[in-house]
């Protein structure tokens, strides 16, 4: 519980500080509010910042629906650098869910160590239906990460 409390109020704080625009006329409350200042601050500039986001987005919002919009919404959209990223995010939230926008990466983006980070967490969250993305990674250049995904 305190973990929760002193991620709201740093995400609050940055918000207020203007580390992260438009700042809310109020501290987020909701899950959604929650959710949409962690992604503002994963997005921002500020490293430190960042991580706190990345933190609560891996274990403070729990949820299948909070999973699909980091794979489908916020993944896509995002640097390779927060790709990498948001992809050990997913990987630790366990959620299937996230299959379809990690795939996506692991055999479309031009980024080597995105594709490599994509074709780990499918290792991790996925099964029979992902073994044929990670057999033919084998066969490419990113051979390593999908010999470790598997």
């Amino acid at each position: 519980m305190a973990r929760s409390v002193s991620a709201v109020s740093l995400l609050s704080v940055a918000l207020f500080a203007g580390s992260v625009s438009p700042a809310p006329a109020a501290p987020p409350t909701t899950a959604a509010e929650l959710f949409d200042a962690a992604v503002a601050v994963v997005q921002g500039a500020d490293v430190d910042l960042r991580n706190v986001g990345l933190e609560r987005l891996r274990f403070g919002l729990k949820g299948d629906a909070f999973t699909r919009r980091i794979a489908g919404d916020v993944l896509p959209a995002a640097t390779p650098e927060v790709q990498v990223a948001l992809l050990s995010v997913l990987a630790d939230r366990g959620d299937r869910g996230a299959i379809p926008g990690v795939a996506s990466l692991a055999t479309g983006s031009t980024d080597a160590a995105v594709r490599a980070a994509a074709l780990r967490t499918l290792g991790v969250l996925g099964g029979p239906p992902e073994v044929g993305v990670l057999a033919k990674a084998l066969a490419g250049a990113d051979r390593a990460a999908a010999r470790r995904g598997l």
